[in-house]
């Protein structure tokens, strides 16, 4: 049934949609048919041809059956049906077609894939076997270079045990040649001697036998030694080879993956300072060919002989630590070409076209001559003229050091017999002494004749021929100390004065075994010399305590030394060491010039192993924190002789790069680092190592190295900005009275450098900034009162000097520089019609400082007295402009609030003498001293106002009323300044009972100590006689420590012995005592002082010095000052004060030549002055020395290259001088350049200098 519906409806479905078929067939053109090789029977390959002619046989097949089957059915034929039919086929078949490609092309990409993964799977295994290599092989490393370190340190050690033992070995040898041939002269006398021998002579042959058998005892212990050596050699060559045994299976044995370390700062390893040529091991096998080529590359290096070892060098020769920058991006630098470029262009022309030559030339005719120059440099030197006296002969030159006797506090008791040897005999040298027949003070062989060795004595002296007396030869030995205890009492053992060393010594070895028998070695050695002593008590007859020997020996033992071939030598050819001359009735030694001093060519003095290079460099290894080592081993490379300069300080820069990368934040090893590489660097490169310096370690002193590094005003400038906005935000960091002195400084350097510059008005504006307060970046808040005061004080000085306090810097050193004292000064005010400043305006500044320096959390009284520096130097200044009733009312408006505080009681005490008013004076003191009856201080003042006006009684009452305030009760028999000196420690003869002091009052006593000695020196030097003032004075020296009374002190003892020894025709020896005390002041005050907040940096202070020297100039006539000055300033070569004055002196003397020659050796002495190279330059102008002036000129400029009073005298000499206009162009230039401004200097008128 299903059949038959199927042939009807195939039947009906051509009839009526035929023409649907037709219009749905698509319609291929004859081009796109013969285009298309896929359809195409002949382009398929021939096994797929047969394939197709089957399929196409089998549709025709089927075809036929299948059309005589509709005709069956239809009746009607259907051609058009087979076509179409057979193009289902052929479609099918091209898809079937392209089906098979594409698998098998899927089958070619599965089977690369496949092998693909597979070598992806090999190459990781391969790579991770790598990687497990590199990591063993990186073990083995460190464990390589921990061997070699271990076995260089053990080698070291058996190299310095083998050289002790060669030395011991040569030593002996020596003693044993010489043995033998002691031993053959004695055989030799002895052979005719033989048969003479009686029966007596038998008892002597044992000793010989012995002294045979010792001589052979010494060989068996040398070859046994040596036997010892060779094996512990062998022991040691053992244990090195077990160890790199182990060393190796350690290395076979699988070690687990080295964990990877965390990522830091340094983008690079630090190379190993370790040479590892020379002790190489073996860490896998295919890397021993490797090894060994290398190895075979540096053997010829390692050959060359080289002065310094190539491991800590040659592993790394960088000079820049291998740091880097920061996350926290830094201050740029400020871009100083473009800054000079702009100012050079901008400010020459204006220049050229304010000023010509003949400006120029007029403004040098005004410029100040040498004798005026001279004399202002001489108006700032104080002046304290003493007691003239006339001497016929040269001061100086009878000066002669004498030892001034000093007391001494009390102390145990010892005897004076302890300077004699012969106190040993006395019992009380063990009991009450305590000490040991053994000592080596007493008990040596020091020969009193012969000079200690100097490099002993200090050191360590490594010649083994010195012929200089040394410590361990001095000492004895048993043997020898008996010797020297029986010396006293040579009977007792059968000897005489006569006796050979050698007889002595035979016979008191005979005379212990004697005396001791078989209990010799159970005694020690003290008791054997005990014993000895009482024997020869005994001998002697002395009676305990009596002991102590009176007559001189004959004999004593002396220092026994092996005198080597070289001493032979030299006692054939002595040579002179020392010779006596007799000088001035004065006997004085010469010594050789080649033992003068000792240098860096003496290798045999001083070479421990620390200053070693190479302990060095293992010391550094071994603590690469320890900053101390690496900057000692840097400056040993840089100090090195045998070579160059410029290796030296590459050796030296890579030692302290090194340092810096163990330890990027101390601030020593960058300090010294960046002014090395400041040597050789690039200015490109020294910045910015100096901004990498100043990030890892931001501190202070970093900061103030690399603004010295830099050359120029602008980089000065802005670094000294920076610095100070780094202060400002640091502030917690370091404590507050540091952070203001630091504030300070950077403020007042800034300042400095722009006067120095030629930058009046920027200083001005700077310091007036800085002292503005009320807003966050404000200097001024930041500071304490006193810097705020130094502060104020600095800007009205600036303000009526045009330069800052000249106190406040070392004067050595004009440049811009540190501070080198804080101490309150007073201004240097001239007379009225000199100031360039209104007084009114002066006045209303000191005001506003007050106001301004005012801190609120003070009382009153601290207020006045934290300000007072601004209220003398207001003070000071009503006195030279004759107010002074202002300045009293000033001075009685602060009493009225600090009435004891001494300073300002003596400001006002000073003002009332001045004016007369010696009543009111002592009025005052007499009101303080009320007021403060214990006050040592206030006492001291008011004794010496009522000595100045005459009333000597009332002093005496006030003075017993004031000493017997201390004690408890008061004798009628005790004198007050017999109360002063018990309570000084002064010892008095005459003082039976001791006075009994205040339990309240003890620390306030220990508190005014110094001015109770102040006290004592003038009751002695007013009342006493000059023996017990001396006494007085010296005690005084002694005790006190403050370095502001010591000068105090030392101005009174001179002025005292002055009015003593200086009479109008003192003696010869009254000359010479005053000069010795004189020189004693100036040796002993010291001049090397500290900075501010500083332990390590000094600067050398003359003021006091220059004090003592005018008071001393002032003791003599005219005549002698230039020959004082002149050797007084050999003394003190840096005393920028005293030269000027030597200079001034022969000026005024009229030695022109003498003056060139001083000016040019100051010139040497101290560089950087600039009143010393004024002054040089001005005596050369007024010579006419034209090219002489000019070499000046260039010295001075290179010394103070940003002084613009230099540049400026240079300009107008130049052009005074007939210099053209390219040379004057040059000079501005080379002004602009390194940041110099000649504007202000030069005068020019505000719209120019804009």
């Amino acid at each position: 049934m299903s059949n038959v519906m199927m042939i009807n409806f195939r039947s009906t479905l051509p009839l009526e949609s035929t023409p649907l078929r037709q219009a749905a067939k698509p319609k291929h053109s004859v081009s796109e048919k013969e285009n298309n090789p896929v359809k195409s029977a002949e382009a398929l390959p021939d096994a797929k041809k047969m394939e197709y002619r089957l399929l196409r046989d089998d549709m025709a097949s089927l075809e036929k059956q299948r059309s005589g089957r509709l005709e069956f059915v239809g009746g009607v034929p259907s051609p058009a049906g087979s076509d179409s039919d057979l193009d289902v086929l052929g479609r099918a078949a091209d898809l079937q077609e392209k089906l098979n490609q594409h698998k098998t092309q899927l089958c070619k990409d599965e089977a690369l894939l496949k092998q693909l993964l597979q070598q992806e799977m090999k190459k990781k295994e391969s790579l991770k076997a790598a990687e497990g290599k590199v990591t063993r092989l990186k073990e083995q490393l460190l464990a390589s270079e921990k061997i070699v370190s271990a076995n260089r340190v053990l080698l070291k050690k058996l190299q310095e045990q083998v050289q002790r033992v060669q030395h011991r070995v040569s030593v002996k040898k020596q003693q044993s040649v010489k043995l033998e041939r002691d031993l053959v002269q004695a055989q030799a006398a002895a052979a005719p001697a033989v048969l003479k021998r009686n029966a007596s002579a038998a008892i002597y042959s044992p000793v010989k036998v012995r002294r045979m058998d010792r001589s052979d005892v010494h060989y068996a212990e040398l070859i046994a030694q040596k036997k010892r050596l060779q094996q512990l050699e062998s022991e040691y060559a053992l244990k090195i080879q077990k160890l790199k045994e182990a060393q190796a299976l350690r290395q076979a044995e699988p070690r687990p993956a080295a964990p990877q370390m965390p990522s830091t700062l340094y983008p690079f390893p630090q190379p190993s300072l370790h040479d590892l040529t020379q002790d190489k091991l073996a860490l896998s096998s295919e890397d021993v060919e490797a090894e060994e080529d290398e190895q075979q590359q540096q053997t010829p290096a390692s050959v060359t002989p080289r002065n310094r070892r190539r491991s800590f060098r040659e592993s790394g020769s960088f000079t820049k630590p291998k740091l880097c920058h920061l996350e926290t991006p830094a201050a740029s630098p400020m871009p100083l070409k473009q800054a000079k470029a702009s100012c050079s262009a901008a400010g020459l022309p204006e220049l050229l076209l304010g000023l010509n030559v003949e400006d120029l030339r007029q403004r040098y005719q005004l410029c100040a001559g040498l004798p005026e120059l001279l004399q202002e440099e001489m108006r700032s030197l104080s002046w304290a003229p003493g007691k003239v006296v006339q001497v016929d002969f040269d001061p100086m030159a009878a000066h002669q050091s004498r030892a001034e006797p000093k007391p001494e506090p009390f102390g145990p008791y010892h005897s004076p017999l302890l300077v004699f040897k012969s106190y040993r005999f006395s019992p009380y040298y063990r009991t009450k002494e305590k000490l040991s027949l053994r000592s080596v003070t007493y008990s040596n062989a020091i020969e009193p004749k012969k000079r200690f060795c100097r490099f002993d004595l200090t050191g360590t002296c490594n010649d083994d021929d010195c012929t200089w007396q040394h410590m361990r030869d001095c000492s004895l030995t048993e043997s020898q100390l008996f010797q020297d205890v029986l010396s006293y009492s040579l009977p007792l053992i059968g000897c005489a004065d006569t006796s050979s060393t050698g007889d002595i010594s035979s016979a008191t070895e005979k005379y212990m075994k004697k005396l001791f028998g078989p209990n010799k070695d159970r005694m020690g050695t003290d008791q054997k010399a005990v014993l000895l002593v009482s024997k020869v008590n005994e001998r002697l007859r002395h009676i305990p305590p009596f002991t102590t020997n009176k007559s001189q020996r004959k004999w004593r033992p002396e220092a026994q030394k092996v005198k080597t071939h070289v001493q032979e030598d030299e006692d054939l050819n002595p040579v002179d060491v020392t010779v006596p001359v007799c000088h001035n009735g004065r006997v004085q030694e010469r010594w050789s010039s080649a033992d003068v001093c000792v240098t860096q060519d003496d290798k045999r003095y001083f070479d421990s192993e620390t200053d070693d290079i190479s302990n060095l460099e293992t010391s550094v290894l071994e603590s690469p924190s320890d900053v101390q080592l690496w900057i000692k081993l840097a400056f040993k490379y840089l100090n090195q002789k045998d070579t160059s300069v410029a290796e030296c300080l590459d050796a030296a820069l890579n030692t302290l790069s090194r340092a810096l990368e163990d330890n990027r934040e101390d601030t020593e090893v960058w300090c010294h680092y960046l002014t090395l590489f400041s040597r050789r660097g690039s200015r490109e490169e020294v910045q910015e190592m100096c901004e990498m310096a100043v990030e890892h370690a931001p501190h202070y002193d970093v900061w103030w190295t690399y603004m010295s590094v830099e050359s120029g005003f602008e980089g000065k400038d802005y670094l000294c900005g920076r610095l100070v906005s780094h202060l400002l935000e640091a502030s917690h960091d370091v404590r507050s009275d540091v952070q203001s002195f630091q504030l300070l400084e950077s403020v007042l350097f800034r300042v400095q450098l722009s006067v120095f510059t030629g930058r009046q008005h920027s200083a001005l504006s700077i310091l007036k900034s800085a002292l503005h307060s009320g807003s966050e970046s404000s200097v001024a808040d930041h500071l304490t009162v006193a810097d705020r005061c130094l502060m104020w004080l600095s800007y009205i000085h600036l303000t009526e000097f045009r330069h800052l306090p000249a106190c406040l810097y070392d004067p050595a050193s004009s440049n811009p520089s540190r501070i080198t004292c804080t101490d309150p000064f007073l201004i240097p005010w001239r007379m009225a019609q000199d100031l360039r400043t209104p007084t009114d305006i002066i006045v209303s500044l000191f005001r506003d400082a007050v106001c301004g320096c005012t801190d609120e959390r003070l009382c009153s009284s601290e207020q006045i007295q934290a300000c007072f520096p601004l209220h003398s130097n207001l003070i000071h200044l009503y006195r030279t402009l004759d107010r002074c009733q202002e300045a009293l009312a000033l001075c009685e408006r602060l009493l009225a609030v600090c009435p004891l505080y001494c300073p300002l009681l003596e400001v006002t005490g000073e003002l009332h003498l001045s004016s007369g008013h010696t009543e009111k004076a002592e009025e005052l003191w007499r009101r303080a001293h009320s007021l403060s009856a214990s006050s040592a201080r206030v006492f001291h003042q008011l004794c010496k106002c009522l000595l100045a006006q005459g009333s000597v009684s009332v002093m005496e009452e006030l003075f017993d009323k004031f000493m017997h305030s201390f004690c408890e009760s008061v004798q009628d028999q005790l004198k007050s300044l017999d109360v002063l000196r018990h309570i000084l420690g002064v010892p008095t003869q005459d003082l039976l009972r001791v006075p009994v002091l205040k339990d309240d009052l003890q620390d306030e006593i220990r508190a005014q100590l110094p001015y109770l000695h102040l006290l004592h020196c003038f009751w002695q030097s007013t009342y006493g006689v000059v023996r017990e003032a001396i006494d007085a004075f010296e005690k005084a020296l002694g005790t006190i420590t403050k370095l502001e009374l010591i000068h105090t002190l030392w101005l009174d003892y001179l002025s005292f012995a002055s009015s003593k020894m200086l009479a109008p025709q003192p003696s010869v020896r009254e000359l010479k005592m005053f000069t010795g005390l004189v020189h004693r002041c100036l040796e002993t005050v010291p001049s090397r002082l500290t900075l501010p907040f500083s332990s390590s940096q000094y600067w050398s202070c003359f003021s006091f010095h220059n004090k003592v020297i005018s008071f001393y100039l002032g003791c003599f006539p005219q005549s002698q000052h230039s020959l004082i000055l002149e050797r007084l300033q050999h003394i003190m070569p840096t005393n920028t004060e005293l030269a000027i004055r030597l200079l001034q002196q022969e000026w005024q003397d009229g030695n022109v030549e003498h003056f060139k020659l001083q000016s040019r050796m100051l010139c040497c002495s101290v560089p950087t002055c600039l009143a010393i190279w004024k002054i040089a330059i001005a005596v050369e102008k007024e010579q006419r020395q034209r090219a002489e002036v000019q070499r000046l000129y260039q010295q001075a400029l290179q010394k103070l290259p940003l002084s613009a009073a230099l540049w400026k005298d240079c300009l107008l000499f130049e052009a005074a001088e007939g210099g053209k206009t390219d040379t004057l162009k040059k000079i501005i230039d080379k002004c602009q350049e390194v940041g110099v401004s000649l504007n202000e200097p030069l005068g020019l008128e505000p719209s120019q200098a804009e």
